[in-house]
């Protein structure tokens, strides 16, 4: 293989992967001077030095420091001159919370991080290199396994960490050790880093002799990220007012946030920063003495209040809510994204000028750290994020959210219609940075909340061809976070091409709402009940796969849909329902007449093994139905 094709594969163990560039930024955001006993922990330096157990599971709940920690870890083993003498290597995962691990199908994408960050440590002329990469195969989980342990047997010990591991099976970790392990044939030495909020599975410590560390930093590390975080706010205060101000950040507030990093104010939002003191003085004597969920929800509270009694609070409220509602995705938000959203919402300086990506840096500094490799933001205390998410950002912001992503993808630019190939796409996403999310989120908000003004922005929106096949070929192309990492994904599968066209208003009004308003508008005005898009499906084709209230389901048989329209693949409306729909979507199509001996023995099989909820009321029915052979791993959700 050229260099060219070892490159090539190297990209395609991860397409897209942004371990490297989350690692410096969390190396430029992380504190010095806190938690640096973490590292002289006993059961960390037996880790380190392959003296103790092969997994380290460090715990602790919401704003413990974990994240900082692994990464506290990885830049020790990358700076660390005896490791780097004995020619250990670290690769790092920092996942998304929300991901479950159940199987080892779940741990591969990490696993595929990992190899990628191995292969690329690698000289091109490696022949272990060559050995992995001739392994490559993209579908093959096993082929993934032995790449990773080839890779590895060229180092002497990788330390692997996965941070932010969120609920992890039993099954699925020891799945996990099997591929870490020992006894393979290739030479590889693997220690093991697992962050999380959980606990580990007694099972598993038990089996692998797990060390649980507890991540609950000192009221040494509180003080210091105090100090630092509060440095300027003691300029300029009378002796007896700074002596006042140490006892707070020295000794009160550690006392209450007892091993927690509170969410602290801005102090750029302050006339005087000093009045951040004052803030955080009045906040400590509303507290009970001990740390609670009122006193959490109250400094939280503060912080917003401050943030939107400012001039620039709509601004920040803005970036907040993409940050808060990106992260439930697994996404990120950039700083060219948080501009562009800003200009969709209409979000302006007072004089009416736009904000400009600086402005965005400087005047929501606090809140976030950065990373300057692909400009991405991250909330910094994950307790003002879990506030914003269940106490600030409410339906209200759900429906301004939907209102500006709609009036967006009707922008003059986009009404060409979808681009013709895929460098083109590159470019129409590269200068409309919010496009991509604008369009992958309309439909999902739409199904949340229906904004008022939703059925006028609709007309807008689908009164032509261009900004209907505009916005599904972006809702379906791969994220634009940056032009590197779009790149690659779209190096390993084309996604510029994979949409439907030919949609028209029925059927962009069934993708993107359950609104029965919505279909009898459009039917009273006289769109055809029964235009076909490219597939030669009806909107009833796309209704029928509802699993939710099925309204428009029901409206579009109300109004006359035919229920035995035949797609390009020989789909009904039916056969479609009892694989991708519901138990009351199927209903409704019975109720008008829907014919079940057109549908064909495939469909029933996969009704059988996907939906048996749907298979059991068919069988309700007096329909035959084939026998599920259990070749569906329904293990794979165990224990």
């Amino acid at each position: 293989m050229d260099d060219a094709a070892i490159n090539r594969i190297i990209r395609q163990l991860n397409p897209g992967d942004r371990a490297v560039g989350r690692q410096k930024a969390l190396d430029s955001a992380r504190l010095p001077g806190v938690c640096p006993s973490f590292l002289h922990d006993s059961d960390i330096r037996r880790w380190l030095n392959g003296t103790g157990p092969q997994v380290v599971w460090l715990h602790g709940p919401a704003a413990t420091g974990k994240t900082f920690l692994s990464s506290m870890v990885v830049n020790h083993v990358q700076s660390n001159d005896r490791l780097r003498e004995n020619n250990s290597v670290v690769g790092v995962v920092y996942a998304d919370k929300s991901y479950e691990h159940r199987n080892i199908a779940d741990w591969n994408l990490r696993l595929s991080s990992v190899a990628r960050q191995l292969a690329s440590k690698l000289p091109t002329s490696s022949a272990t290199l060559h050995r992995a990469l001739a392994k490559f195969s993209s579908t093959d989980e096993d082929e993934l396994h032995s790449i990773l342990r080839t890779l590895a047997s060229e180092f002497g010990t990788v330390f692997v960490v996965f941070d932010g591991i969120g609920k992890a099976t039993t099954k699925g970790l020891k799945a996990l050790m099997r591929v870490l392990g020992g006894g393979h044939e290739e030479n590889a030495s693997f220690q093991v880093l697992i962050s999380s909020r959980d606990l580990p599975p007694s099972a598993f410590i038990t089996q692998f002799e797990v060390s649980v560390i507890d991540a609950w930093p000192c009221t040494f590390d509180l003080k210091n990220y105090l100090a630092s975080e509060l440095r300027d706010a003691l300029q300029g205060l009378s002796p007896l007012e700074l002596s006042e101000a140490n006892t707070l950040l020295g000794t009160k507030i550690p006392q209450v946030w007892d091993r927690v990093f509170p969410p602290l104010p801005l102090l750029h939002l302050y006339n005087k920063p000093s009045e951040a003191i004052e803030t955080l003085s009045t906040l400590m004597a509303d507290t009970s003495g001990e740390l609670s969920s009122d006193t959490v929800q109250q400094f939280c509270r503060t912080i917003m209040t401050q943030i939107k009694s400012s001039k620039w609070g709509e601004m920040i409220c803005c970036v907040l809510y993409h940050l808060v509602k990106i992260s439930e995705f697994g996404y990120e938000f950039t700083i060219p994204m948080a501009v562009d959203a800003l200009d969709a919402w209409k979000v302006f300086h007072k004089d009416g000028s736009p904000y400009t990506a600086l402005d965005v840096i400087e005047i929501c500094a606090g809140l976030y750290y950065f990373s300057d490799v692909n400009e991405t933001i991250r909330i910094r205390s994950p307790l003002l994020e879990n506030y914003l998410r269940h106490e600030e950002f409410d339906r209200a912001y759900e429906e301004l959210c939907t209102t500006a992503q709609m009036r967006y993808l009707c922008k003059p630019e986009f009404s060409n219609g979808a681009c013709a190939s895929s460098d083109e796409l590159r470019e129409r996403l590269k200068n409309n940075r919010y496009l991509w999310y604008a369009a992958s989120m309309l439909a999902p908000n739409l199904h949340r909340h229906i904004p008022k003004s939703f059925i006028s922005d609709f007309m807008v929106l689908s009164s032509s061809q261009g900004p209907i096949d505009s916005y599904l070929q972006a809702a379906n192309a791969w994220p634009y976070q940056d032009e590197v990492t779009y790149n690659e994904l779209e190096e390993s599968s084309e996604y510029w091409n994979c949409f439907t066209r030919g949609f028209q208003p029925l059927h962009l009004a069934v993708h993107l709402s359950d609104s029965a308003l919505l279909i009898q508008t459009l039917v009273d005005r006289g769109e055809d009940l029964e235009g076909r898009n490219r597939d030669g499906q009806t909107a009833l084709h796309i209704a029928a796969q509802s699993q939710g209230d099925c309204n428009t389901l029901r409206a579009l048989l109300a109004c006359g849909s035919d229920v035995s329209a035949v797609d390009e693949n020989g789909e009904t409306p039916l056969s479609l329902a009892i694989v991708w729909g519901s138990v009351e979507s199927v209903k409704l199509l019975f109720e008008y007449g829907a014919d079940i001996s057109i549908v064909d023995e495939e469909a029933l099989e996969m009704c059988t093994q996907e939906e048996p909820k749907i298979a059991q009321y068919l069988v309700e029915r007096g329909i035959e139905m084939p026998c599920n052979d259990g070749t569906d791993d329904s293990s794979t959700f165990s224990e």
